[in-house]
């Protein structure tokens, strides 16, 4: 006898039941998870804070209450913490670096419109929410979120790649933007602005910004400005890619201004020892404060051209031919030396074309003394107010020894030299 196997499945009513069973569950329990995972990230984020009050602690007793957020930024840098992953992991909580206590608190922007609590702070003396608190974020849109609840503090943005930062920069109005990490550019994708209602500050902290091409007829400048102003701070400046020049010598680039305001504050550039030119003023203006370039077998490291106007102040060059290039195509340039050590195996300047370089103060040393100085028969004007060379005073180098150290190979007028008012003025015949 054959036997048949019944089977009988779940009838609609005992589906339902199952179905609203689930359903009581997940709403009794997804709440408790989500609790759950946010105490567990905001004990995460209390503990990020206690970790960069620390860092904050042990800093400032080692070199003082740092004055800008930028300080305090390169201090927990310091400590190992990256202003990427400085972004606290619970929903609506934000890290605040308060000025007046240099302090990190942990804020919560609650759902109450207007409204935040302080979740965390090291210190209880704490100010309000004012111009001297920093918050650092990845977007515009959790900036804006910011400032829709608390619109005096200052909000800054964490920038990790080239097309981010430049649509950043070319904002109009002041602003100041954070990198803590390397970027790579080529000639097809460089940080440039050339809006000329910016005026923005690039904190590189100690972040390496390299700069390269694949086309040899391209110039590999990791920063381009043309329009506004634009100020680079710290970090260092490098270029990999060549491009190959007239005389088939390879030749790197780091920076170039061709209009509107650049200006340089502790940076180093950290490039190959080519024929370049560092940093290159073309119709812009700036200033050099306390810039490094040690570059052995390079030559031309700064150069101006087109009416500009640069400011070298404390500044370390050291190369093979022309720490400083000032000429004119279109415009008559100016450069000032106030301060800082340049050394050169041939020569150290040279302005032609009826430009000026004045030195005010400053180091100089050259391994060739006969051609310290470059001169064309085009004109140009050395003025030597202040500094040294090779551990003389200027003010004490006679007009003979000023003229044995001027390097006419390629000037058959010869040069005047005449003192004024204590400085000596070196122009071409």
């Amino acid at each position: 006898m054959n036997k048949r196997n019944m089977k009988r499945g779940f009838t609609i009513t005992e589906l339902v039941i199952v179905i609203v069973v689930i359903a009581i569950l997940a709403a009794v329990l997804i709440p408790t998870f989500a609790s759950l995972i946010k105490k567990a990230n905001l004990s995460a984020d209390v503990q990020m804070a206690k970790n960069l009050n620390t860092a904050l602690v042990m800093d400032e007793a080692a070199n003082g209450k740092p004055e800008t957020f930028g300080e305090a930024l390169n201090a927990m840098r310091e400590a190992g913490y990256l202003l990427a992953n400085m972004n606290p992991t619970a929903e609506d909580c934000y890290l605040v670096w308060e000025k007046e206590t240099n302090q990190v608190l942990l804020i919560e922007l609650t759902k109450k419109a207007d409204k935040y609590k302080v979740l965390f702070s090291a210190k209880k003396d704490y100010g309000e929410p004012d111009d001297s608190w920093y918050i650092a974020v990845k977007d515009q849109a959790a900036a804006d979120a910011i400032k829709a609840v608390l619109p005096d503090v200052n909000v800054e943005t964490t920038i990790l790649d080239t097309a981010a930062l430049n649509t950043q920069i070319n904002g109009d109005g002041e602003k100041t933007v954070y990198i803590d990490s390397s970027i790579v550019t080529d000639a097809k994708n460089v940080i440039k602005q050339d809006n000329p209602n910016a005026k923005t500050t690039i904190d590189l902290g100690s972040s390496v910004v390299t700069g390269g091409s694949d086309n040899t007829k391209d110039m590999a400048f990791p920063f381009q400005v043309t329009a506004g102003e634009l100020n680079l701070k710290g970090g260092v400046v490098s270029a990999t890619a060549a491009f190959i020049d007239a005389d088939g010598k390879t030749g790197y680039a780091a920076v170039e201004a061709k209009g509107g305001v650049l200006n340089i504050t502790d940076t180093v550039f950290a490039i190959d020892d080519t024929q370049s030119y560092f940093v290159s003023y073309e119709g812009g203006d700036g200033t050099l404060k306390n810039v490094t370039i040690d570059a052995p077998n390079a030559n031309n490291v700064l150069g101006t051209y087109t009416g500009s106007n640069v400011r070298l102040e404390d500044c370390k060059i050291n190369c093979d031919y022309l720490a400083v290039f000032a000429s004119n195509s279109g415009g008559t340039s100016n450069v000032v030396i106030d301060g800082g050590t340049y050394h050169t195996k041939v020569s150290n300047l040279m302005a032609p074309y009826g430009t000026t370089i004045t030195v005010e103060d400053g180091t100089f040393s050259c391994d060739n003394v006969a051609k310290t100085f470059k001169f064309y028969d085009v004109g140009g004007k050395l003025v030597l107010k202040g500094g040294t060379y090779n551990g003389v005073a200027f003010e004490s180098l006679t007009e003979d020894l000023l003229r044995g150290m001027c390097n006419l190979s390629d000037c058959s007028k010869g040069v005047n030299i005449v003192k004024t008012n204590g400085a000596w003025e070196i122009t071409v015949k």
